[in-house]
């Protein structure tokens, strides 16, 4: 899935700034997907320009204005396609496992403190996956 379609995801959870929309790539996709403000604010646009989300500025006390974007019909629809015409690859890049791979070159208490950091990291996603579910937007 490209930006776009991640974006037409998010909104289709509810409206969203291009902030608030960076916080779920951020929190919900950071495991397996990587996008900043360079990749989501033009993709923000052009879904703007085809009619599948429609943007609001909506004034703040004290700060600037911001973009408040709203998932269109054609948006919905354009978004459930994706997710049917999407195949499931599954890639993964992974540090960890290259460091694996040569681990036979490291020190054993470096390649121990590796493992137990590794776990440690799995840990905290599973907790993280379990919060994820009591957020919504």
């Amino acid at each position: 899935m490209d930006v776009k379609t991640l974006c037409l995801g998010v909104l289709s959870m509810g409206d969203a700034s291009g902030y608030e929309i960076r916080k779920v790539f951020e929190d919900a996709f950071s495991h397996f997907y990587v996008a900043g403000f360079g990749s989501i604010y033009p993709a923000l646009a052009e879904l703007t320009r085809e009619g599948y989300a429609t943007c609001e500025n909506v004034e703040q006390e004290k700060r600037p204005a911001k973009k408040v974007y709203h998932l269109t019909e054609a948006g919905l629809e354009a978004f459930h396609n994706a997710l049917a015409d999407t195949y499931p690859s599954h890639r993964i890049r992974s540090d960890f496992m290259v460091l694996l791979v040569f681990a036979h070159l490291l020190p054993p208490g470096q390649v121990l403190s590796m493992l137990q950091q590794r776990v440690a990291d799995i840990e905290e996603t599973v907790a993280h996956i379990d919060d994820l579910s009591l957020i919504h937007i």
